[in-house]
């Protein structure tokens, strides 16, 4: 049995946990000594973890060469400053399943990265802003999607050695 103030497996206190779900009004700063909903085991702690994301996005197919770089370049950047970047893939033109803004192909970049959850709205705004960007999504990878990661980039090491071994 949980006790009143402690976290649960979801990492917020039972009282944090009713005023999220509106059961009750947000308590006093002074109860118990305690600044919930905003202590250090509240949702707003939950926020600043690192999550691992996955961010594909679609760069239109009439930018130059060097303009793709430039985004690609600012795109990673950002993510440097404000995170890890762990891999990127460029995809490269491709033609699109349908139109958008009157253009049939577009130049997919797809990118793996951690960050704090606060991270995800300011790139998702960058991203909105620049007028070559067709279209963007970023997934927050749950365990399941890591796992596979991870199984993926293991197998691509793998074949990596073996092609090395069989060079020497």
């Amino acid at each position: 049995m949980l006790s009143r103030y402690s976290p649960d497996q979801r990492g917020v206190c039972d009282p944090c946990s009713n005023w999220l779900l509106g059961r009750l009004q947000a308590p006093a700063a002074t109860d118990r000594g305690m600044n919930y909903p905003f202590h250090s085991t509240g949702i707003f702690s939950l926020m600043a973890s690192e999550n691992m994301y996955e961010l594909t996005y679609i760069i239109s197919g009439v930018a130059q060469q060097n303009q793709v770089d430039d985004i690609v370049n600012s795109v990673n950047s950002f993510i440097r400053e404000n995170g890890t970047l762990e891999y990127v893939d460029e995809w490269g033109n491709q033609r699109l399943a349908y139109e958008i803004d009157k253009k049939r192909s577009g130049y997919y970049v797809n990118l793996y990265f951690k960050a704090p959850g606060t991270v995800v709205p300011k790139l998702e705004r960058q991203l909105q802003l620049n007028d070559q960007i067709l279209r963007y999504m970023t997934l927050r990878m749950d365990a399941k999607m890591i796992r596979h990661y991870k199984r993926q980039t293991q197998s691509a090491a793998d074949v990596a050695a073996e092609v090395a071994e069989d060079e020497a």
